[in-house]
């Protein structure tokens, strides 16, 4: 990390900058503190650098000069050993155990929570007697905002939201959902999370919940290596609020700071989500009453060589949807998505379109399951997969669900699938509709 400082008669100020890929960080503040820090992602390396060297330029005319980064103090409760084995092994009882020991033998008592949580035993008494250094304002006045679960001494699930009763009454110092969710990485206890849930922002109260600042929030906290799995949008549609009556803006950003995601949830208007890159991506879900053409492309030209679990709600153009059977290519050519076995092409309003994409789609063959259901799909699409149930007889599972298929083709569908499920078929009428869509 480049390191600069600038010193006159009234302060003595330090900035430091490292760049890693398409990110970099800058720590600053006055010399002896730890100042602050904050992390900014490109949508490239180049882009990334340029900026860089624009900002080093610009604190130099200012008098920065540079020094040699100063090497902070190691931490006497910090075992970088010991954290990458349990980091590597998280649910390896044997591994936190030992990691207990060092703790409770260096004075920290996270290590009696980890040891008691890891026997099974009761652990409420310490969290009440060590309240502040294992919860701080989440025990007060940042707790209705936080669903949180514990395993080995540290938060393995964190869900911030809020309601309508939370949502009137922010505490002081906090602007919003982003700030529980910054307030919330930034804890110790987060240090091995696995899994983060962000719910409803304070914005739906106006119908109008919008997640960017919580994503950018994500994204400004640095590299979280022990993240497995983000939901963002996460909500009982109706009963919290309509899909449609949010707007989640641009995930870009979280590629790079999630390195090890396994498992991403989206559920919401307004889906973006930048350049794709998460090798160990194993199941992706786009939960949408509309989605933009956008994301279906970027997701066709992405490589995700681990990810066996698509699913994607295509919704409706009275909600946002713009994107057709022919956009769709790029995912049915299958030459990014090497592993996926379930395809979910699902809630969409061109569900008759689909079955002539898919009898010739290099994917079909690889799919063990295939989902169709929630659409609008009526006698028409559904003969294209009767006409041509050879291709459709290697799956285990076939999803015509909730659509509006009539019985004589149903019939033909069961006579020649056994696995394909028909049931739930509304009639079609003059009106047919997605299953989500306001």
């Amino acid at each position: 990390m480049a390191r600069y400082e600038f010193q006159d008669g009234k302060s003595h100020k330090f900035w430091e900058i490292e760049q890693q890929g398409n990110t970099f960080t800058v720590r600053y503040g006055r010399v002896g503190t730890d100042g602050q820090s904050n992390t900014k992602v490109f949508d490239s390396e180049a882009q990334a650098r340029a900026e860089a060297d624009k900002m080093i330029r610009s604190k130099t005319k200012k008098g920065y000069q540079p020094v040699a980064a100063v090497a902070a103090a190691p931490d006497p409760s910090e075992n970088p050993e010991l954290e990458a084995a349990v980091a590597a092994n998280p649910d390896d009882a044997d591994t936190w155990l030992v990691y207990a020991d060092w703790l409770q033998g260096v004075g920290e008592p996270r290590g009696e929570l980890i040891a008691a949580q890891a026997r099974g035993e009761s652990y409420s008494a310490l969290l009440d007697t060590h309240s502040k250094a294992f919860l701080g304002r989440f025990a007060t006045d940042l707790k209705p905002y936080v669903q949180l679960t514990w395993a080995f001494g540290f938060w393995r699930t964190a869900r911030a939201f809020c309601d309508y009763e939370s949502a009137e009454a922010m505490p002081d110092g906090v602007a919003g959902i982003a700030s529980v969710v910054g307030h919330l990485l930034r804890h110790p206890s987060a240090q091995f999370l696995r899994e983060l849930r962000i719910g409803l922002t304070e914005g739906f109260m106006d119908g109008e919940a919008d997640w960017q600042d919580a994503i950018d929030a994500v994204v400004k906290n640095g590299i979280r290596n022990s993240i497995r799995r983000l939901f963002v949008g996460d909500f009982e549609r109706v009963d919290d609020t309509e899909i449609s009556w949010t707007h989640i803006g641009s995930l870009k950003g979280i590629w790079t700071v999630l390195p090890n995601l396994e498992h991403l949830t989206v559920q919401g208007g307004g889906i973006k989500l930048g350049a794709i890159d998460a090798p160990h991506l194993k199941r992706l879900e786009l939960w949408t009453g509309g989605l933009p053409t956008e994301p279906v492309l970027q997701l066709g030209k992405a490589q995700l060589p681990a990810l066996e679990d698509l699913e994607i709600w295509l919704g409706t153009e009275n909600y946002g949807g713009e994107c057709s059977a022919d956009d769709l290519e790029g995912i049915l050519t299958g030459s990014g998505l090497p592993a996926v076995k379930r395809l979910g092409l699902m809630n969409g309003d061109f569900a008759n379109d689909l079955p002539r994409a898919l009898v010739n789609a290099p994917i079909l063959k690889q799919l063990e399951v295939l989902d169709l259901s929630m659409g609008t799909m009526t006698d028409e699409g559904a003969a294209v997969i009767a006409d041509n149930a050879a291709a459709f007889a290697h799956l285990r599972q076939l999803n015509l669900g909730d659509n509006f298929i009539g019985n004589a083709v149903r019939d033909r569908i069961r006579g020649a699938l056994p696995n394909a499920h028909v049931g739930g078929q509304e009639d079609a009428n003059d009106w047919v509709y997605v299953s989500v869509g306001e």
